[in-house]
């Protein structure tokens, strides 16, 4: 599968025709090319995007723990998004520990310094291959 990714990838960058129909993976495919034109800032974006909608998620895990209160304005769209970044991020954990024997720990600070050295790392590593 990381083949396939890494051929999309360099198809991408490399101005390749590609054509969607279905409007999800049209702005999917928008999402990865304005990431593959400026990765740092892009990714950048991301990191903070799921920074929040994991503290909304502790946010709302205060209200109903510590007030318990389901009636907060909030939770719907909250519960809406933030499982699937949760589920990923659990997903890519595991693939982590069972395939490469990485630790949590050791793949979360694997990512934070690769966010730190991305605008000097940026052309020569595929975006796809950050993590490996």
């Amino acid at each position: 599968m990381t083949e396939r990714v890494l051929r999309f990838e360099q198809a991408l960058a490399s101005g390749a025709a590609v054509k969607f129909v279905r409007p999800a993976d049209v702005a999917g495919l928008n999402r990865i090319q304005e990431l593959l034109s400026n990765p740092a800032d892009g990714l950048r974006k991301i990191h903070q995007s799921v920074t929040e909608a994991l503290r909304r998620l502790y946010a709302q895990r205060n209200v109903v723990m510590h007030a318990g209160s389901l009636a907060s304005v909030t939770r719907r769209a909250t519960l809406r998004s933030v499982p699937s970044l949760a589920g990923a991020g659990m997903d890519r954990l595991v693939l982590a520990a069972s395939f490469g024997g990485v630790t949590p720990l050791k793949l979360a600070a694997r990512a934070e310094a690769e966010l730190r050295l991305l605008p000097s790392s940026a052309p020569n590593r595929p975006l796809c291959q950050l993590l490996m």
